[in-house]
């Protein structure tokens, strides 16, 4: 693990928190592009964390959707940089009557976007993987979660940011060498998606947790394209599974098969 440097975008809370928590006490590298810094620092478990610990963890403050901060960020982790681990992601918002909305609209899209035309000017150097927290259910996949899920939270509370995390898929495997699927909604694609190289990515890995909580880290996970009955999987558990198989250096979850996680 100490050999693993990893860039981690989305990473002030939830499941790329947790991910960044994991990989320091493993011995590995963490850089983490932050808007507010003081989201980690000030967190009591990353205050928890050894001298050593904190000594591997580097904090870039920026905008993961301006290019420029997204270059300072990698050019903090180095050379040696492997993965990046993107966990953006937006909480929906009330709007009357019976809707809710992503405000700003398209945050994985335009993340996503923004990381892929920075690692595309980097080129002939090798790109790093990309480990992409999304969720299960998404699209065609809508019928493989719990019907108590599909009809409540699924279909209605999650319905915008699902499309949102399909447009940020698709932007991915469309830059790798795998199989791209259906173009999403034309109205869920920032406008310089269309710029977007494609076909020259190597690694993606597609996380999709079953419904997060913020439970404590159980552990007992079940791990496979398709998983019967997910119905829900801890932030903490799910931060520990992308430093434990899908860093670079663990390639069973390469491709656009992707791997839906739960209890």
């Amino acid at each position: 693990m100490s050999t693993q440097n990893v860039l981690l975008l989305g990473a002030s809370r939830g499941c790329g928190f947790y991910a960044a928590l994991t990989l320091l006490k493993a011995g590995g590298r963490a850089t983490l592009l932050l808007r507010k810094p003081e989201a980690v620092t000030s967190n009591a478990e990353y205050e928890a964390l050894s001298p050593e610990e904190k000594a591997r963890a580097t904090i870039v403050q920026g905008d993961a959707f301006v290019e420029a901060d997204v270059q300072r960020a990698m050019d903090a982790a180095g050379e040696g940089l492997s993965t990046v681990v993107f966990s953006i992601g937006g909480v929906p918002k009330y709007e009357w009557p019976f809707s809710f909305k992503l405000d700003p609209p398209m945050v994985c899209a335009r993340g996503m976007a923004t990381l892929l035309a920075v690692l595309h000017k980097q080129l002939p150097r090798p790109a790093p993987r990309i480990v992409v927290v999304s969720s299960m259910g998404l699209g065609e996949k809508h019928a493989e979660v719990p019907l108590a899920l599909r009809v409540t939270i699924y279909g209605w509370f999650l319905e915008e940011p699902h499309k949102d995390k399909i447009a940020a898929e698709y932007l991915a495997l469309k830059a790798s060498k795998f199989t791209t699927p259906a173009e999403p909604e034309a109205a869920t694609l920032p406008a310089e998606a269309a710029s977007l190289a494609s076909d020259w990515l190597d690694e993606v890995v597609l996380v999709r947790p079953a419904l997060l909580t913020d439970g404590v880290e159980y552990g007992n996970l079940r791990r496979a394209a398709v998983v019967p009955n997910a119905y829900t999987i801890s932030r903490r558990d799910t931060g520990k599974f992308i430093v434990d198989e899908c860093l670079r250096g663990s390639d069973e979850w390469v491709g656009e098969q992707g791997v839906v996680i739960a209890y």
